[in-house]
């Protein structure tokens, strides 16, 4: 039995807009500027010009590219998923050095997922926090623990992962 839990397809389609927004606002700008659309064209056409003005194109390039694959994927983005074996999930925020990896990480986001297995984990439960949005606590052996972002799901999602999670354990534990 597998489970697999999206990433709202709103959001990812709104931060698809923002990206592609983002990365034409030099376009939209010149263009009002000069009223003209030529002028914003003759910006794009000028960032291939030099060393840093390709770096930058790039860079505009690579936002665009992302705010379109967040548009096509954006029901196709899976945050969590539970089978047989374990827990797979989207570590978004997992710690500071991949806090915005996901965000341009869209086309290896499948590749991406962190396991882990169902005899790793005592049990989960439900971590509210007003600011952050809450997390799914996995207490692992060891005492230690990994929190994984549980914004996108409604509570009663969050309660079916949780008893899903539990459940697993609890046959684990009684095995060994």
């Amino acid at each position: 039995m597998t489970r697999h839990y999206h990433f709202p397809a709103t959001r990812a389609t709104l931060i698809g807009v923002i990206l592609i927004f983002v990365s034409l606002l030099p376009l939209i700008i010149f263009s009002l500027i000069d009223k003209s659309i030529i002028s914003g064209l003759k910006f794009y056409a000028e960032l291939f010009t030099g060393f840093p003005q390709i770096l930058l194109g790039l860079i505009n390039l690579l936002i665009i590219i992302s705010g379109v694959s967040y548009i096509i994927k954006s029901r196709k983005i899976v945050w969590l998923k539970l089978d047989d074996r374990g827990v797979y999930y989207l570590p978004w925020g997992d710690g500071a050095p991949s806090r915005a990896k996901p965000l341009f990480n869209i086309f290896y986001l499948e590749e991406s997922l962190v396991f882990i297995p169902y005899r790793d984990v005592h049990f989960a439960k439900i971590r509210e926090n007003k600011w952050t949005g809450g997390y799914i606590r996995l207490n692992l052996k060891g005492m230690e623990y990994k929190d994984i972002k549980s914004v996108p799901f409604t509570v009663v999602q969050k309660q079916e992962i949780i008893a899903i999670i539990n459940e697993h354990c609890n046959k684990n534990q009684k095995s060994t």
